[in-house]
């Protein structure tokens, strides 16, 4: 058509100056010849009439004005419908619109949307349905990618649709759409789209609606997934998702803004509860450039796993420091040397799904010392000795006590009967997960001797356990 109406419009061009010349006609004949007449004689005059009267000119009527020409309106973005509904995720730093209909789950700033709930706990898209991913990121994070933030969403997909097995979606993967601009719901988020489809493994082809989003301070992946036969179906809504994706700077999340994270200073134990709706908590402490801060976080109950950090305070997103050593129903213990003077937040959270539970918050090592004793149930261990039993299937008893560095003692563990298999263990505060000194070299009825060397005075725990679990009496002798 472009083709037709340019050579219409050429041929109009050529037309119009011949028509501007209105027609050209006459014969080719030679001209007649003209026969001469012999003059009349001339007739008298006849009066002239009295010349009639002007008429006045009427006036010319005024032009009218033309039209100021109506703006044409700039393209609009997007639309989000309105029966959709908002998901924002403080943590990732994410709002996302989505049907109403859908189902939804935010785990740690990775949020997941699926069109039934069923399609929540599967690995790959069933016969009918769709799902979607979202991860975002710090823009200065590194994408592995021969580009960067600054060359935009374009040139990042398309970098990344290059080597499609970076994805890893599946079996012989398709490009179905080249990446290209999309206009974005939200003003300044720059955003780039491109469709793939790949087998997965369990035989389906499916098909992919990928997005980046990139703005000032932050980026986005967007991965939603269909079956090949209902893209049709599903593009337009995950296109739409995708498209409604609203990045900001990542908060607290669950425990709320920072500003109203509870202040704890040196010396403080605190009860903390997670939830299955609150994954975690914020504590604010005021910190003085190179003091050192050690904190430690015990769960209540085995089931809980839990994570252990120090953010800025102006920056929740990237920790200065996170431990995660400790398996469920263990405590997490951090060390931290201030660089500067300011406020910052001490972060606990629950690794997986949520567990709901108490835990314990020790701030500095003098409550560190003072709570494990009630939290871990450790009595004090003096010079001497001392006695207790291990109940069937209790996995250890512990005892807490006060080292001068440089100072050597032996502790000789000795079993109540011939079938326990003792063994025996040393901590230094705050790390209970990785013992410095460990001895069980005996078998069943056979004592275990330790001699240590503490280098460094502190606080430490020395723990009695049974290899098989089997319960009975003990005697732990210390001497110097």
């Amino acid at each position: 058509m472009r083709k037709f109406t340019s050579l219409f419009m050429l041929c109009l061009l050529l037309l119009l100056p011949i028509l501007a010349c209105g027609p050209l006609g006459g014969s080719n004949n030679e001209p007649t010849a003209t026969t001469a007449v012999e003059p009349t004689s001339t007739p008298e005059p006849t009066n002239t009439p009295e010349p009639t009267n002007t008429p006045a000119p009427t006036n010319t009527p005024e032009p009218t004005p033309t039209p100021e020409p109506t703006a044409t309106p700039e393209p609009v973005g997007p639309v989000i419908p309105n029966s959709y509904q908002s998901l924002e995720s403080a943590e990732a730093g994410v709002t996302v619109y989505h049907p109403a209909d859908w189902v939804s789950e935010d785990l740690f700033g990775f949020i997941t949307l699926a069109s039934n709930v069923a399609l929540l706990d599967s690995a790959d898209p069933g016969e009918e349905g769709a799902v979607a991913i979202i991860i975002s990121d710090s823009r200065d994070a590194d994408l592995g990618l021969p580009v960067s933030m600054d060359d935009g969403a374009l040139a990042i997909l398309s970098a990344l649709l290059n080597d499609l097995s970076v994805l890893d979606l599946g079996d012989e993967p398709e490009i179905l759409q080249r990446p290209t601009t999309t206009l974005a719901v939200n003003e300044g988020h720059d955003v780039a789209t491109a469709q793939v489809q790949a087998t997965s493994e369990n035989g389906t082809l499916v098909a992919f609606v990928i997005k980046i989003i990139v703005t000032d301070d932050r980026f986005a992946l967007f991965l939603g997934a269909t079956p090949a036969e209902t893209l049709e179906q599903y593009a337009e809504t995950l296109e739409t998702i995708g498209n409604s994706i609203l990045l900001s700077d990542p908060g607290t999340g669950s425990s709320g803004d920072p500003s109203e994270a509870l202040l704890v200073v040196l010396g403080d134990i605190i009860e903390g509860e997670l939830t299955e709706t609150i994954s975690q908590r914020d504590f604010m402490y005021n910190g003085t450039a190179r003091e050192t801060l050690t904190i430690a976080v015990i769960p209540e109950t085995d089931d809980q796993d839990l994570i252990l950090a120090i953010y800025a305070a102006a920056n929740t997103q990237t920790p200065l420091l996170e431990v995660d050593d400790g398996f469920s129903g263990e405590g997490e213990f951090l060390t931290y040397t201030f660089t500067t003077s300011g406020d910052f937040i001490i972060r606990v959270r629950e690794f997986g799904f949520p567990d709901a539970g108490l835990f314990y918050l020790f701030i500095g090592e003098e409550a560190i010392a003072e709570g494990l004793s009630g939290t871990l149930d450790a009595d004090d261990l003096l010079i001497g000795t001392t006695t207790g039993t291990l109940p069937s299937g209790e996995s250890k008893q512990s005892f807490i006590f006060t080292a001068v560095g440089g100072e050597t003692l032996t502790f000789t563990l000795n079993p109540g009967n011939n079938n326990m298999d003792v063994v025996l263990e040393i901590f230094v505060l705050p790390n209970l997960n990785s013992p410095i000194s460990r001895v069980d070299t005996g078998f069943r009825g056979e004592a275990e001797t330790l001699t240590y060397t503490f280098t460094n005075a502190g606080t430490y725990i020395i723990t009695v356990s049974e290899f098989y679990g089997s319960g009975g009496p003990f005697t732990l002798v210390v001497a110097n």
